[in-house]
């Protein structure tokens, strides 16, 4: 992607970045091609597994939904100034969670075969919790030196920190709740965190500015991981 996003910016500008995009994924098309030669598609699992199907795509959507309805709403509220500040600080947030990314990807399929991995679970929230203070005193160092045009985004790098933990453990939920073909828990959680996220984006920047942006996004990270706490206390540890 990174390659064909530079040759084609060079060859016909700006756009060539969307055509590198889409063409980066271009081989997929040979992989599906070739499990679909070599393995046969029972499409009657399809029927079975409707409702988990529905809701795991009714929970992308929302999902994909929340990652931009906080930057979508600050522009009106606050303006380009502030959405540039936040969106940095959203990229650092995206960087402190590439680990436990990396671990739900793993987890996913060892939890769906019913293999626990107490151990990495807690390793990896133990990591998170490391990341988050980490975050909160070293950004104040790293923003200055590198992005001195960005300074207003400290505090709100600090804040959306305090949100890695919570998101971490939210995320080993959703494996065990999609590896055990729960996926409406998962939905209803995503609902919450997307419902508290926009009523948060509502009310808070208009008192508290960028600080109030940040908090309202780690609020509406607290809301759903403690719906899925509650329900895999619930419903999966009878």
């Amino acid at each position: 992607m990174v390659v064909l996003e530079i040759v084609f910016y060079y060859i016909f500008g700006i756009e060539g970045i969307i055509f590198g995009i889409a063409l980066s994924y271009i081989h997929f098309t040979f992989i599906a091609f070739k499990i679909s030669r070599d393995s046969k598609i029972d499409f009657s699992l399809i029927k079975s597994k409707r409702s988990f199907i529905t809701n795991n795509y009714l929970e992308s959507a929302i999902g994909g939904v929340r990652g931009q309805i906080d930057l979508i709403m600050i522009v009106p509220l606050l303006g380009f100034t502030i959405l540039g500040n936040y969106a940095l600080a959203m990229q650092f947030y995206g960087i402190m969670m590439v680990i436990s990314m990396i671990v739900f990807k793993y987890l996913l399929p060892q939890d769906a075969s019913g293999v626990p991995n107490l151990g990495l679970k807690i390793i990896t929230v133990l990591i998170s919790v490391l990341i988050s203070v980490l975050s909160i005193f070293l950004t104040p160092i790293i923003i200055p030196h590198f992005f001195p045009q960005y300074t207003d985004s400290v505090i709100a790098i600090q804040i959306l920190s305090l949100s890695v933990s919570p998101a971490t453990m939210g995320y080993l939920y959703i494996s065990k709740f999609l590896g055990s073909e729960k996926g409406k828990f998962v939905l209803i959680g995503r609902i919450i965190s997307l419902s508290s996220l926009v009523l948060g984006m509502l009310i808070l920047p208009g008192y508290f500015g960028i600080i109030g942006a940040a908090s309202a996004f780690v609020i509406s990270t607290v809301c759903q991981t403690t719906f899925l706490a509650i329900s895999k206390i619930k419903y999966l540890d009878k």
